[in-house]
């Protein structure tokens, strides 16, 4: 029963996931820009972080993957235990 509630709960956020990724409208590169405006992109503004962004991105980015390993790590005990 555990189980089954785990892989039910898996499936929907995945499912979840899919659905707003797929229901995501914003553009993200310039060829979505093109694409979508039919019109040439005169000038691209290139994403300019100070040290201190810069910094709190590679520890955001870290502390998903830590939390990424550790949850699947998680499942994977409950599925062998």
């Amino acid at each position: 029963m555990n189980l089954m509630g785990l892989l039910a709960g898996l499936g929907f956020g995945l499912v979840l996931a899919a659905f707003l990724e797929y229901r995501d409208t914003t553009l993200k590169t310039d060829n979505d820009v093109t694409v979508s405006l039919a019109l040439p992109v005169l000038a691209i503004i290139p994403m300019m972080m100070s040290d201190r962004e810069r910094r709190r991105h590679t520890r955001r980015r870290r502390m998903v993957a830590v939390s990424s390993v550790v949850s699947l790590l998680a499942v994977a005990a409950v599925v062998v235990w």
